[in-house]
């Protein structure tokens, strides 16, 4: 039987985890498999987004079929790290920084209820287990880490050193582009 030949693409995605963006990193994404992508970079920057598209993103990422390296040029920030956390491959320049936060709701200009606000607080409960859950399964943190690091109480950054130390990626290294190489930039 034949070897499959690898097909590599690199996509540039610099933006918010929110929906137009997301969609379109989900769409090169699946045209990449349509056009039979075997390896596929995303040259990653973001200050990160709304929580149910950054885990429905990780979600995706990590169903497609071929070989998924993540790469930060820059800020990776809240649930922008989750989404990283999908690639099975991941690399940071000496430039990027990995930062959490505690988690926050944008209230509109309008009246809640109590009962509304108590949803809302198990809701961020709900999606700050999950962080956890995909931090402790995607890098070498682990759950004494985690509470010692008070990522959740306070903002954490890691730079490209700290990020390697604790599995969030594998090595800090510049991005690069090899010549012949497919090369998409996802946008707004």
């Amino acid at each position: 039987m034949a070897a499959i030949p690898t097909v590599r693409r690199v996509l540039s995605f610099v933006g918010g985890i929110r929906p137009p963006a997301t969609m379109n990193l989900r769409n090169a994404c699946a045209s990449s498999i349509n056009e039979k992508v075997t390896d596929l970079t995303i040259l990653f920057q973001s200050n990160g987004g709304l929580l149910d598209e950054g885990f429905a993103l990780y979600g995706f990422l990590r169903a497609l079929p071929l070989k998924l390296t993540m790469h930060a040029i820059s800020a990776v920030e809240s649930i922008a790290t989750i989404v990283f956390l999908a690639a099975d491959h991941r690399f940071a320049t000496a430039q990027s920084h990995f930062m959490l936060h505690p988690f926050t709701w944008p209230f509109a200009a309008q009246d809640y209820e109590m009962r509304n606000i108590a949803q809302i607080s198990a809701s961020l409960a709900m999606h700050g287990a999950k962080f956890e859950d995909v931090l402790k399964q995607r890098t070498s943190l682990s759950d004494e880490a985690i509470k010692d690091l008070k990522m959740f109480e306070k903002q954490t950054l890691f730079t490209p050193a700290l990020a390697k130390e604790k599995g969030i990626i594998q090595d800090v290294k510049d991005a690069s582009i090899p010549a012949g190489t497919t090369f998409f930039n996802v946008h707004y």
